[in-house]
């Protein structure tokens, strides 16, 4: 199976080839959590979940992993456009890939941090679903804080 490579999203880590085995891709965007970037990526962490956020697990042990997530957040809340564009060509790309590879895409927008970054693509998600019907996509509980209509829009 040829590799598959994001602006924004990745794909190799220690779940992909589990997904795999059950046909599906698993893309995640990782950023860097809580104030590691300057910003407050994980406004309603606690102390706990700051001491046993994964951000340091796996590849994130690795100094230019550790960037690459911090550069990823930082570009999120300086240069938000650019950001979801990136974001969204990944998105079409990884489903490109999926369908090519037989496998089901899906989609962690939040992997390291609590932005809630799939608020700004229910565009996306929506024409997602008519691409390809059997993706996923994963939203946490952050993604409806305090936001009445996310669930009926979701």
């Amino acid at each position: 199976m040829s590799k598959w490579r994001g602006k924004i999203l990745t794909y190799n880590n220690a779940k992909t080839p589990k997904g795999e085995k059950y046909g599906y891709g698993s893309f995640v965007m990782f950023g860097a959590p809580h104030k590691l970037s300057g910003h407050n990526a994980c406004a309603g962490s606690s102390a706990g979940c700051r001491e046993l956020c994964i951000f340091y697990a796996g590849m994130g042990i690795f100094p230019n992993v550790q960037q690459a997530r911090i550069n990823r957040t930082v570009m999120y809340f300086e240069e938000r456009e650019k950001f979801l564009q990136l974001v969204n060509r990944d998105i079409k790309s990884a489903i490109k890939w999926s369908k090519k590879n037989d496998l089901i895409p899906c989609f962690r927008l939040d992997g390291t941090t609590d932005i809630g970054i799939a608020k700004h693509f229910v565009k996306v998600i929506t024409s997602l679903r008519n691409l390809c019907p059997q993706t996923t996509i994963e939203v946490l509980t952050p993604d409806f804080y305090k936001k009445k209509n996310a669930k009926k829009i979701m």
